[in-house]
C-alpha cells in the first residue's frame, strides 16, 4: 500500500524553485508520488499559495502562465487527490495530515 501524504504549497515551490536548500528532496518526494509510492491529498488552497509564492515569493518569480502549467502538471500527477473546497476540504486536510501521524484523526492518546 502506498504511503499518504497531505502536502503544502511548499512542497511543491521546493520542487520548483532550484535555488532553496529543499529543492532535491522537493523533487525526489515528487518523483516518489510519479510512481505511485506516495499518495497525496492537496487542496485548492494549496494550489493558490503555491500559485502566489512561484509568481511572487521565489527568488526568481515566474512568470503567471509558467506557474500556471507548473500547476496544471502538478493536477496531473498520477494519484494525485484533491480535496473539495470549504469546510469538508479542511477536515478531509486534517484527516490526511494525521493519517501520516497516528492512523486517524483526532488523534488518541
Amino acid at each position: 500500500m502506498a504511503e499518504r501524504a497531505y502536502v503544502d504549497a511548499n512542497v511543491i515551490v521546493y520542487a520548483v524553485d532550484p535555488d532553496v536548500v529543499f529543492h532535491g528532496p522537493a523533487v525526489r518526494f515528487w518523483n516518489e508520488v510519479a510512481r505511485g509510492d506516495v499518495v497525496v491529498a492537496i487542496s485548492p488552497q494549496v494550489l493558490h499559495e503555491a500559485y502566489v509564492a512561484m509568481t511572487k515569493r521565489m527568488t526568481h518569480p515566474l512568470p503567471p502562465a509558467d506557474a500556471a502549467r507548473i500547476l496544471i502538471d502538478v493536477l496531473d500527477t498520477p494519484g494525485l487527490l484533491v480535496l473539495p473546497a470549504g469546510r469538508l476540504a479542511i477536515a478531509e486536510a486534517l484527516r490526511e495530515a494525521g493519517t501520516k501521524n497516528k492512523g486517524a484523526f483526532p488523534p488518541t492518546e
